[in-house]
């Protein structure tokens, strides 16, 4: 950014991200201190009213009581044509989606962020909010390599229609649960289930489903609402037979064989770290050399 720009009450520095529909970029408020803005335009594929949907969610979003691991909304709202979430910043060397890319993981260490994240989803259900979009790009790693769950302008405060823009269902298709898939109402289910399709990636480096590639939302939800899910042990042999029966309960679609809460799941995963067996690669190793990608 060549010449310095406001919006509302925030100087822009310069972009450090870039979703769908929104970039973020490192900003200073007017007292200098430095916090991370989200900024979103109209555009011929993002409709206004979507973009009134994601301020409605942030205003749901910022009244959850402060968690170490979930990003705080400090302020939104629109200024001209700018639609804007002022958020804390984070840093860190990156994404849970850069150390996915980056295939830096073993069993434990993506046990233990794991938890992070199912920790703060649970005090995210605690207090009636559904995020809606979990995905890797909305976990963000910290400078103690902790995950911390960012971007919830895609919650809802009990159930909720999935909302559309253009041909395509606000969330990332390929963590949807299927109800959300679907479009029909979404819960803290529909969390719990995206959080499965995340920790599935994070073992294995694969999604649970078989997708070729340039196959079209059609087909993505198809696969999603209808496919059984691929026995991780396919993909990774490390992972244990107690592991891989708690991923396909995660991803399960029938309600009875589901998890109930995410503080369920998370009981379930500090037993599964006591069994991890540590002579596996050292994961403080893992960390220094993915801070050494950025």
């Amino acid at each position: 950014m060549n010449e310095e720009k406001t919006i509302g009450n925030y100087k822009l520095k310069h972009l450090i991200g870039k979703g769908s529909i929104s970039s973020v970029y490192l900003a200073t408020d007017s007292n200098e201190q430095e916090i991370a803005l989200k900024v979103m335009r109209e555009s011929p594929f993002i409709e206004n009213r979507v973009l009134e949907h994601i301020l409605e969610n942030a205003e749901v979003a910022i009244k959850m009581p402060a968690h170490p691991k979930i990003t705080h909304i400090l302020e939104f709202g629109k200024s001209d044509d700018a639609y804007f979430i002022a958020m804390t910043l984070i840093r860190g060397p990156g994404t849970l989606e850069n150390l996915i890319s980056q295939k830096y993981f073993d069993i434990n260490s993506a046990l233990l962020l794991s938890l992070d994240i199912a920790e703060a989803l649970s005090h995210a259900h605690n207090s009636n909010i559904v995020h809606g979009d979990l995905k890797p790009g909305n976990v963000l790693i910290n400078e103690n390599n902790e995950a911390i769950l960012n971007d919830f302008g895609s919650v809802t405060s009990g159930p909720s229609n999935s909302l559309k823009f253009g041909q395509s269902l606000i969330g990332t298709p390929k963590y949807m649960s299927p109800e959300q898939a679907k479009g029909m109402y979404i819960s803290q289910s529909s969390d719990i289930y995206s959080f499965g399709v995340l920790l599935y990636e994070m073992l294995t480096y694969e999604l649970p489903y078989r997708l070729d590639p340039g196959t079209n939302i059609q087909k993505m939800i198809k696969l999603i609402t209808e496919s059984t899910p691929i026995p991780p042990r396919e993909f990774n042999k490390m992972i244990s037979r107690d592991l891989s029966t708690l991923l396909l309960k995660l991803l399960a679609k029938d309600d009875e064989a589901k998890f109930e809460t995410i503080l369920q799941v998370s009981r379930e995963l500090k037993l599964m770290i006591e069994q991890v067996d540590n002579t596996g690669p050292d994961s403080s190793n893992m960390w220094s050399k993915f801070k050494n990608l950025f």
